[in-house]
């Protein structure tokens, strides 16, 4: 969510989930740490949108479209936020960055961070503290505070000894699935 050289706070709720979004390699150690926070900080959550299923919404409101679009909108820019992108394809980052900007500088209030779900990690949670909120100069204070301590003796390593993949069937661009309909067909293709 973060532009190149824009500094902002990653972490997740719960340890594995922070392995996991790292996708390190097998026979690694990972060192993780827990953080408090000390001040409040405006968080929009959305994995909260993901467990309310629009029900706040009803047909028979004056304003029905107008909601379910923005629902919509809402769970796609969670979609975008929590998919990882590939090396190469960082120009995908640009949605999230828009958003980002928006929530920090033009949103009243400003909002300091983003929760969202882990496709890494079902049921994880991440979080993203944007730069705003983890310290910033004042003319008349100086540098704030940062909203973030670490909690004494919560470090912890793990080894990575596995990782554990889910997959899903996908439609292959330019094929359907009435042209391939058993092994026979793929072996003696008809001919031409």
């Amino acid at each position: 969510m973060n532009p190149e050289g824009v500094s902002v706070f990653y972490g997740s709720f719960e340890r594995p989930t922070c392995v996991a979004e790292l996708r390190p390699p097998l026979g690694v150690q990972v060192s993780s740490v827990e953080f408090r926070t000390v001040r409040p900080l405006r968080v929009l959550d959305f994995t909260l949108l993901e467990k309310s299923h629009g029900m706040a919404l009803s047909y028979f409101q004056d304003d029905f479209r107008n909601r379910a679009m923005l629902f919509r909108l809402l769970r796609h820019l969670h979609d975008r936020i929590k998919t990882p992108i590939r090396p190469g394809e960082e120009h995908e980052y640009l949605t999230t960055q828009v958003l980002a900007e928006y929530l920090t500088a033009i949103h009243q209030p400003p909002l300091d961070a983003v929760v969202f779900g882990s496709v890494q990690h079902e049921e994880g949670k991440n979080i993203v503290i944007f730069g705003r909120a983890l310290g910033a100069f004042h003319a008349d204070t100086g540098w704030s505070t940062d909203p973030l301590r670490v909690v004494p003796d919560t470090v912890e390593a793990v080894l990575v000894k596995r990782v554990d993949y889910s997959t899903s069937p996908v439609q292959i661009p330019g094929t359907s699935s009435d042209q391939i309909d058993s092994d026979d067909d793929y072996w003696n293709p008809p001919e031409r």
